[in-house]
């Protein structure tokens, strides 16, 4: 999604958009409220569908990952690196998985803002005002992000076993990492971070708005005058 394609409204004009306290076209608030609605819970039972999904092809990746190391004929499937490619494609799709749950999550949380804005004149802040008990509550789709994320994790340290297990090279650089911790920990792991901070912190992150005015500039080439964009500043 590019920003260029959507123009940024006020409180005032969506409010209009809608027909918000307008007496005369209730009917539209009303269906925008409940199409709001709708919308917010088909993108609930679509999570839950797609996290099913990848939950059944990785845990079948996983399968065959098992039995490709401790069948029988594991010699010749592993000459081929069988092993090694459901391995990558473990990984492959627990990112896709990550990404696709914080895309449901984004829209979700679209329509969900549509509810706030939208309810207030039709069942009251409803939506807005929870019951608590002053006991801990949590996430369920932060948690299926969370196992999400874990699986990715246990992919990527199973391909380090591979590496450390079928290479010479990689078990003498593990090796190498134990007996040199200090000059890891004190000396490169600093230079790395430098380099870091010197190349995204300061001259990516460091760029006025973002690069946003260079960009623009490309656009509209020599010579050219900007005004500040003024961010509205939303009240709670």
């Amino acid at each position: 999604m590019k920003k260029d394609y959507f123009t940024k409204i006020s409180k005032e004009q969506y409010a209009s958009k809608f027909a918000i306290k307008n007496q005369k076209n209730k009917k539209l608030h009303k269906e925008a409220f409940l199409k709001a609605w709708e919308t917010r819970n088909f993108e609930i039972d679509k999570f839950w569908q797609r996290s099913t999904f990848f939950w059944g092809f990785i845990a079948l990746i996983f399968t065959g990952y098992v039995t490709v190391v401790t069948g029988k004929y594991n010699q010749t499937v592993k000459e081929m690196y069988l092993d090694f490619y459901l391995i990558l494609l473990g990984i492959i799709f627990s990112v896709a998985w990550i990404l696709v749950i914080l895309g449901s999550k984004r829209w979700q949380e679209n329509w969900e803002k549509h509810i706030d804005c939208l309810e207030n004149e039709i069942t009251g802040p409803l939506y807005k005002t929870i019951y608590y008990k002053g006991k801990n509550y949590y996430s369920v789709s932060g948690i299926n992000l969370k196992l999400a994320w874990v699986v990715l994790i246990t992919w990527i340290f199973l391909l380090m076993q591979y590496f450390y297990t079928n290479f010479t090279t990689f078990k003498n650089i593990f090796l190498y990492i134990c007996n040199n911790f200090h000059v890891i920990f004190f000396l490169i792991l600093p230079l790395v971070l430098t380099v870091i901070c010197i190349f995204y912190f300061l001259l990516k992150k460091g760029q006025t708005d973002g690069g946003e005015l260079n960009k623009e500039f490309k656009k509209g080439g020599s010579d050219v005058f900007f005004t500040k964009k003024q961010k509205d500043k939303e009240t709670e």
